[in-house]
């Protein structure tokens, strides 16, 4: 009985670490900046930040990496799932997540009028027209984060290995997502965009110029 419990012990330890080794593998994703960080960030509060959101978590621990470096407060929006609240204990000291109930446009308005930094994802698939009425709300500033997976061409071949797809939650599973981004390495580029808005601007098109802008 006794060499029993030892054995399911060794079993959940040796479980236990090899999750533990994963999580941290995972969370230390490798990236590099490749371009210069815009001065508003240093300079000025009530910014909005939107992210590329091709490699789910990956992004989420880059922005995390990056973020924790600056000397300031930023408020991070999710959606309100239950694997969103995991992240919880990764989060730096100067991040505080916000998890979409109701009123998300409001309550994010509210944030940057006030002069609090908001950080956001937008997928190239979405068509929320949130982020259109956040700025029309508010005229705050607004910042680009662009992740891109570093792509490995096959040394023989001039095609990119199916590895590098992307792959998020709108065309891959779980095991997909992870497998395919994991341990590879990212280049971030940080982009202040100017916008003109009017109060003929169509929603969905200044959605659309936004992701081109994202994603280009």
């Amino acid at each position: 009985m006794l060499l029993k419990n030892h054995k399911m012990v060794s079993i959940f330890i040796f479980i236990l670490l090899t999750l533990l080794t994963l999580v941290f593998l995972e969370f230390n994703t490798s990236y590099e900046l490749i371009s210069k960080i815009p001065k508003i960030i240093y300079n000025q509060t009530g910014i909005l930040f939107i992210g590329t959101h091709n490699y789910e978590h990956k992004d989420i621990f880059i922005t995390f990496k990056l973020f924790e470096k600056i000397n300031k407060k930023f408020y991070m929006l999710f959606a309100n799932k239950k694997w969103n609240h995991w992240l919880e204990p990764f989060r730096p000291n100067n991040i505080e997540f916000i998890y979409v109930k109701e009123k998300t446009v409001e309550c994010i308005s509210s944030k940057l009028l006030l002069g609090e930094n908001v950080i956001m994802f937008l997928y190239h698939e979405s068509d929320s027209t949130g982020p259109f009425y956040i700025i029309k709300n508010t005229k705050c500033p607004l910042v680009l984060l662009k992740i891109k997976k570093e792509i490995k061409q096959n040394e023989n071949q001039n095609f990119k290995d199916e590895n590098n797809l992307i792959s998020n939650h709108y065309n891959s599973s779980f095991k997909e997502i992870y497998i395919n981004n994991f341990m590879s390495k990212f280049n971030v580029q940080i982009k202040k965009i100017k916008y003109n808005l009017s109060k003929f601007t169509n929603s969905k098109n200044f959605i659309e110029e936004l992701k081109q802008n994202l994603y280009s």
